[in-house]
């Protein structure tokens, strides 16, 4: 009788073997890592990686510079991005809040009613003081 596996347990027993394996013959994964690495296949790939990393790094400095260009053209940019949060009461927003009062990320995620309730609790506490504003005007 045949048992039939999953994929994932086909994975991880294929881990548990090639870690046995690793660990009963190192030197021959050195003398096969080094034949490998001075193959022309690996060369080849070698090569395209790096120029697709340069050209990722050519990217990320385009981008660099572009955001240094629109902050001086714009420098209250970021805080009316966090004004935004503030007022719109994003989840990110709230979480941070939770987060200096103590809780841990890990029970927001779990619980996600507590980010409702503070939610909540913002906006009443926003209302209380508009009404005590119009009052003394």
């Amino acid at each position: 009788m045949r048992i039939i596996l999953s994929d994932e347990e086909k994975k991880e027993r294929r881990k548990i073997s090639l870690k046995k394996y690793a660990q009963k013959n190192k030197e021959k994964i050195k003398e096969y890592r080094k034949e490998y690495c001075q193959s022309e296949k690996y060369k080849k790939y070698h090569n395209e990686y790096q120029k697709g990393t340069k050209y990722k790094i050519k990217c990320i400095h385009r981008n660099r510079k572009y955001q240094k260009d629109l902050h001086k053209n714009n420098p209250n940019k970021s805080r009316i991005k966090a004004n935004k949060q503030v007022e719109l009461l994003n989840n990110n927003y709230i979480t941070s809040k939770l987060k200096r009062k103590g809780f841990k990320l890990n029970e927001i995620k779990d619980n996600p009613e507590i980010i409702e309730v503070q939610r909540i609790l913002i906006k009443t506490k926003r209302l209380c003081k508009t009404l005590q504003n119009l009052e003394k005007v």
